[in-house]
């Protein structure tokens, strides 16, 4: 039955034991230490033994990115004079090769598919957009009409930047960088101090001219399969990432941290919002719906729940309407208002 049910198979391990060469000895020798902590933590189970797992771990991953930057390090230097050496060693360090499987063809594919799928995702807004507008034609068209007008103080102009205030954030920030960054992130980070008195100083001219910078304004969209084994010859089973630079998120914080305390103060803010909100997220809405379900059931009412799920619902938010009610709903005005209505405008994006 065993045989039948499961026959014995042979195999090789994929790329061998050379998938590895690159660790030197004290890495070796601390993947095997680790071990041993493992077994003796998941013996005892005792708090003590999980620490020191712990650090082993972190002693193991500090030696293996070690001797992982000496070999690419020895790849480069070894190659010498030899530029066929050296881009090669290049190419494999940045993996940009082709690799079995990728069923992308030559550069002109590429390029057709890039453009197919940017102009994809700008008709599928189009499209939505139209959509929308069929389906309000000859109702009210002023979207402000429902909205409560602000009433209390307005923000014209953003408070300045502050050197601790950017090094702050970027201690909080993902090391995480994007394509379109010109220096990592990471450097960033471990050189906060120094980046601080730039960012600081841009942002503050920022502020002071009402202007987002252009170079912060493009975005690299990567479309990514839905899910595995969908077509990927039709477009639709493609999602865009989108990817910007790290120094304009920092931007789009500093500028959020200015926001949010004033918006959320307004008598037009809704208290039953949970996106995009401090100690809120999906569980507080989750929990709010079950209760109120649960209070219907316990009053014997009727209960319905609808869910609207709107396609591209960041996408398809009209510009101009959400500047009008910044300014008419949450009381935004002047130079404040003209920084949003910059970020917004000119942006553009290419597809990778």
């Amino acid at each position: 039955m065993l045989d039948a049910l499961t026959p014995l198979k042979t195999g090789t391990r994929p790329g061998g034991r050379k998938g590895a060469r690159w660790l030197d000895a004290d890495a070796i020798a601390a993947k095997r230490c680790i071990r041993r902590f493992e077994r003796q933590w998941k013996k005892t189970g005792s708090e003590d033994d999980r620490i020191a797992y712990r650090a082993a771990c972190r002693r193991v991953n500090m030696l293996i990115n070690a001797s992982r930057n000496k070999h690419r390090y020895q790849r480069v230097v070894d190659a010498g004079n030899n530029s066929r050496r050296v881009w090669s060693a290049v190419k494999d360090l940045l993996h940009n090769d082709r690799r079995p499987g990728d069923k992308s063809g030559t550069t002109k594919d590429d390029t057709v598919f890039c453009t197919s799928m940017a102009s994809f995702f700008i008709e599928k807004v189009k499209r939505i957009k139209s959509a929308i507008s069929s389906a309000l034609d000859g109702r009210c068209s002023d979207p402000l009409a429902s909205d409560v007008p602000h009433v209390g103080p307005c923000i014209d102009t953003f408070a300045s930047v502050s050197e601790d205030e950017v090094e702050r954030l970027l201690a909080t920030m993902s090391a995480k960088s994007s394509p379109l960054d010109f220096i990592p992130t990471s450097l960033m980070k471990s050189c906060s101090s120094t980046f601080a008195v730039i960012i600081t100083r841009l942002a503050n001219l920022s502020f002071d001219q009402s202007t987002f910078p252009g170079k912060f304004k493009k975005a690299q969209v990567t479309p990514i399969l839905k899910k595995q084994g969908m077509d990927d010859s039709d477009l639709l089973s493609y999602r865009p990432i989108s990817n910007l630079n790290s120094v304009s998120k920092v931007f789009e914080r500093l500028i959020l941290a200015r926001i949010v305390p004033h918006v959320s103060s307004s008598p037009s803010f809704d208290s039953m919002q949970s996106a995009y909100r401090k100690g809120h997220s999906t569980e507080t809405a989750l929990n709010r719906v079950t209760n109120d379900v649960y209070n219907g059931l316990d009053a014997r009412q009727s209960t319905v729940l609808v869910a609207l799920d709107q396609s591209v619902a960041f996408d398809g938010i009209d510009h101009r309407t959400l500047i009008n009610r910044l300014r008419h709903t949450f009381g935004i005005t002047g130079n404040a208002l003209d920084r949003l209505s910059s970020y917004l405008h000119g942006r553009s994006s290419f597809v990778r």
